[in-house]
């Protein structure tokens, strides 16, 4: 398992099972495995990441084992996680997960989801190369990049359409204009 999806599993079950035991849990939890209150807030809020003998006193504070523990934040995540409707399709197609193709073939489906079949294939999609870049790490996955993709082509509609709208105005506001300076004229 990646270090990244390790530290994500963990830290989703560390915040579900400090909910569920209370107030004052992370205070007790700190003095007893010798760590410092800030050091858990900091690997609770991913500002710091735990290593594996942190995690493991913390596991154990809550009577689990560390694989006990991965296996919940896990279930958590995927429970919450973005889907790729496309998916299948896409495997039909022999686009591995975390590849370039499979790249190309989420963000063009999330295109075509926004835009339908217009053609905007003109639009730069410069924002793309650090995500590129985490998917084929595998650091995310078909759904997270799918939410991406989806969003950044929002973005884009929603430019172009105040650009439309925009355009629109001025339209109008360049008739008025030649309607009061004709009226100007006639007077």
């Amino acid at each position: 398992m990646k270090k990244v999806k390790t530290d994500i599993f963990f830290r989703e079950a560390f915040k579900k099972l400090l909910k569920k035991s209370g107030w004052g849990t992370q205070r007790k939890m700190a003095e007893e495995i010798k760590a410092s209150a800030q050091h858990i807030n900091d690997i609770l809020r991913g500002r710091k990441n735990a290593g594996k003998a942190m995690m493991e006193n913390i596991a154990n504070f809550f009577n689990l084992s560390l694989e006990q523990m991965l296996a919940m934040g896990r279930e958590i995540v995927e429970s919450t996680a973005p889907i790729f409707p496309y998916s299948s399709e896409a495997d039909e197609k022999g686009y591995l997960p975390h590849t370039l193709k499979r790249v190309k073939f989420i963000w063009m489906k999330a295109k075509k989801e926004v835009f339908g079949d217009k053609d905007v294939a003109w639009l730069f999609y410069g924002v793309l190369d650090e995500k590129i870049e985490s998917y084929i790490k595998g650091d995310i996955d078909d759904g997270e990049f799918w939410e991406f993709a989806l969003r950044e082509w929002k973005k884009v509609k929603e430019q172009l359409d105040r650009e439309l709208r925009k355009g629109k105005e001025d339209e109008e506001m360049e008739r008025a204009w030649q309607e009061l300076l004709k009226k100007g004229e006639e007077e």
